[in-house]
């Protein structure tokens, strides 16, 4: 789906001239995707083009399996990864036909770890009441934006 936009963003610039320019895409991109024939440019054409395309990924799930999650202390990040794939009815991470696998379940599992601690923070070691938290003061915000900038923990993105 993204890979198309971006194509024919490239394909559109290309044939007007406008040349050098740095992209910085939303989406998920697969490597290669500028080598495809589906616009009226070459992937030749496409090719020159991204030249100054510049695209960032996540590392969903982190390369040290074994490390213990902050947030489950009974459960690696591997762990994690297989309950997951297990309850998506898979187990290598591949797609099940006519269902595409949610991956930011990493990225979504950490966030809910991180604000759990940053709560866990806020409320009880820095003892600020839950209707100043409800009411959304600048004490409380102030706080809990603290808590979230020091965040510091091991998730199953690293």
């Amino acid at each position: 789906m993204f890979e198309l936009r971006n194509r024919l963003l490239l394909c559109e610039n290309y044939k007007v001239g406008f040349l050098n320019a740095v992209y910085m895409p939303f989406g998920w991109l697969q490597h290669g995707w500028w080598m495809e024939s589906d616009t009226e440019c070459s992937a030749q054409q496409i090719s020159y083009m991204a030249t100054g395309f510049i695209a960032a990924s996540a590392l969903l799930w982190r390369r040290d399996a074994d490390a213990a999650l902050s947030c489950a202390a009974n459960m690696s990040a591997g762990d994690l990864r297989q309950a997951w794939l297990d309850r998506q009815l898979t187990t290598s991470g591949d797609m099940i036909p006519g269902v595409a696998l949610a991956n930011e379940a990493a990225s979504t599992a950490d966030a809910v770890c991180m604000f759990a601690q940053a709560l866990h923070q806020v409320l009880l070691d820095r003892s600020v009441p839950l209707t100043e938290l409800s009411a959304r003061t600048p004490t409380a915000y102030a706080e809990m934006q603290d808590a979230l900038s020091h965040a510091d923990f091991d998730g199953v993105q690293g």
